[in-house]
């Protein structure tokens, strides 16, 4: 696998998202931007790059998209149409990524100022992972993530000359379960003149091309694109996936839509969060319960099938005034019975809280629903045969020796933030 080509294909993930307007005029300020162009030039704008905003003329735009150099802005401004709108990609001076090294990086205080000094009074922060250049997922005010969440496990390729000092990963879930996620995150998007009402994105970056979307939340709705042409055949799919469950009488949130799968937004917990609080308050009796609620339903319903829709898990499910909600509604597999449903369900609660296993084990979950080994050993077949399917192996191999190589004699993050250098962190977190 090209990892450079690789990071280059998704360095556009940081506006592809945005909903850029038909025919719109569009200037770039940058170096390196002819992936975002591409990106442009398909939802049909008009577009200019320029390296130095000075040198454009009387010319005005609806958008302006400006990498790092803050300073500009003011500039910037002066070139925006009435309802115009900036978008400012930066690496944030405290990121993580970037403590060791600042300079022309900006925090989110000084950023704010500059805005407020120029008279910008609308304007909405978000929050790539890993960065804005390689983007996995963007968290924004309104959905910002929890320590658990399994975005957080995003991942990065490295350049020769960075230095690595500690695990990345663990580090953002320690901020993050301080509470200083927007603080030390490494990048910022600002949307500038405008607040979008686009409060969540993310990306199947490690997918084979042919089945990457982008999932986009909005405020009252959620939205699943293909992330490019090939990915259209899997949205067809998924059309075709929620009207089967819906005929045999599942209560699906989603619909297909102009080439997109769109569902209703509902507020609140899923299932899957529902169980995992229940499990830290040390209510297992209560978790094993409402699961089990959950899985005679689902077996209930799907008895008689020789083919079993894998994504009927608890992370895409609502339980609201008595009814099972199901969104998200990917993936079936031939042959393959209920039992694996669970298998995924209860997999999946481990595999993003693993510290779970301290109060209730996976073994004693299997347990109670009579799953015995040689069970779990096909059900872990069937879930390997699925994942080299839709999974880019080579991607997934770089990633794996990226971070072998680059994390294995590194120290705890809780070492380094004993040093003077991130005395500032530590004060924070305590």
């Amino acid at each position: 696998m090209d990892k450079e080509l690789f990071k280059k294909k998704i360095e556009a993930n940081c506006i592809c998202w945005y909903d850029f307007k038909q025919n719109s005029k569009v200037l770039i300020v940058g170096e390196n931007v002819q992936e975002l162009k591409e990106i442009l030039i398909c939802r049909k704008c008009i577009v200019k790059i320029i390296e130095d905003i000075s040198v454009v003329s009387n010319d005005k735009f609806d958008y302006i998209i400006i990498k790092e150099k803050l300073k500009i802005l003011s500039e910037a401004k002066k070139m925006l149409n009435e309802k115009g709108i900036i978008l400012f990609l930066v690496n944030n001076k405290n990121g993580l990524a970037n403590i060791l090294n600042n300079k022309e990086k900006y925090s989110k205080q000084e950023i704010e100022r500059c805005l407020k000094k120029l008279n910008f009074s609308t304007y909405k922060f978000f929050y790539p992972l890993s960065n804005y250049k390689q983007a996995n997922a963007i968290f924004s005010d309104d959905s910002l993530p929890e320590y658990n969440n399994s975005k957080l496990i995003n991942n990065v390729f490295y350049e020769e000359k960075d230095i690595i000092k500690y695990n990345e990963i663990e580090a953002i879930k320690l901020v993050t379960k301080a509470s200083k996620f927007v603080e030390y995150t490494n990048s910022y998007i600002v949307e500038i003149n405008n607040k979008s009402d686009i409060n969540f994105v993310s990306f199947n970056n490690s997918r084979n091309e042919e089945y990457r979307l982008v999932t986009k939340v909005y405020k009252d709705k959620v939205v699943k694109e293909p992330a490019n042409e090939k990915a259209g055949i899997h949205i067809a799919q998924i059309k075709e996936n929620i009207e089967l469950l819906k005929d045999m009488g599942f209560n699906i949130l989603d619909i297909y839509q102009d080439g997109n799968i769109i569902s209703k937004f509902v507020v609140g917990k899923t299932l899957y969060e529902e169980i995992i609080d229940l499990i830290y308050c040390k209510k297992t009796e209560a978790a094993i319960s409402v699961l089990k609620k959950w899985y005679e339903y689902i077996k209930n319903k799907c008895s008689n099938l020789n083919e079993t829709y894998i994504d009927l898990v608890l992370e895409n499910t609502f339980y609201r005034d008595g009814e099972y909600l199901f969104f998200d509604q990917e993936w079936k597999l031939e042959n393959a019975t209920s039992d694996f449903i669970l298998y995924r369900a209860v997999n999946n609660l481990y595999i993003y809280n693993p510290e779970i296993s301290e109060i209730i084990t996976k073994e004693e979950f299997w347990a109670r629903f009579n799953i015995n080994s040689e069970k779990i050993e096909e059900f872990n077949k069937y879930e390997k045969e699925f994942q080299d399917k839709v999974v880019n192996k080579e991607l997934v191999a770089a990633y794996d020796i990226e971070y072998r190589e680059k994390y294995k004699n590194i120290k705890p993050f809780e070492f380094y933030i004993k040093e003077p250098f991130l005395k500032k962190i530590l004060n924070k977190l305590r």
